[in-house]
């Protein structure tokens, strides 16, 4: 004979099988979820490429050098010739004075251009360009002095446009394959051939 179940005595025993349920064990599906990559293994495949070997670098350094040797060598250069050549041309001394800054006229003018151009083409062919243009117009600077006073100032002009875009063409190279850390021992060699042409140019 089954015992008398009142209605609240089956609503006592509903909650408590409900509260069971709840209490079970619950499983989650770990097929679905992604376990985030390690952050050290993506910032080591990020590291940059080392910079290219110091022999590379310095052989680019020691050209430049020798770019600057020359190029100070063929600018001082006239500080020499003009007392003789004042003489046998009869110049005085306003005339020395032009002739001497006409370089600097053509100087002026590409040291903007040759760093735009250094940064869209590249620095090494800039310079290239530059040693290339200032010793033809060295070379034809005393075959211009014999044609007269206009010729000379000319080629005097068109040596300081070669020579004009050495020095931003040379920051470029610099900048681009010489680490940091290593830039101011560089500039240093590189200003050096400046003074060494100097040197060798007014002896």
């Amino acid at each position: 004979r089954r015992p008398f179940r009142t209605q609240a005595t089956i609503d006592e025993e509903s909650e408590s099988s409900e509260a069971v349920e709840d209490t079970s064990p619950q499983t989650s599906n770990l097929g679905d979820l992604k376990v985030p990559e390690d952050s050290s293994s993506n910032s080591a495949s990020k590291t940059p490429e080392a910079p290219s070997g110091w022999q590379t670098r310095y052989g680019i350094v020691l050209l430049c050098f020798f770019a600057f040797l020359l190029c100070n060598m063929d600018r001082v250069n006239m500080s020499v010739a003009i007392l003789p050549m004042s003489q046998d041309f009869g110049w005085d001394s306003a005339t020395i004075g032009i002739v001497q800054s006409s370089f600097f006229w053509g100087y002026l003018l590409t040291q903007i251009i040759g760093g735009v151009a250094a940064d869209r083409i590249g620095g090494k062919k800039v310079l290239g360009f530059g040693v290339l243009w200032w010793s033809v117009a060295t070379a034809i600077t005393p075959i211009a002095a014999h044609k007269g006073l206009v010729p000379l100032l000319v080629a005097r002009a068109c040596m300081g446009v070669g020579e004009g875009v050495a020095m931003p063409s040379m920051n470029t190279i610099i900048s681009r394959w010489v680490p940091t850390s290593e830039r101011s021992r560089s500039l240093a060699l590189v200003y050096s051939g400046m003074y060494s042409g100097s040197i060798v140019g007014l002896a």
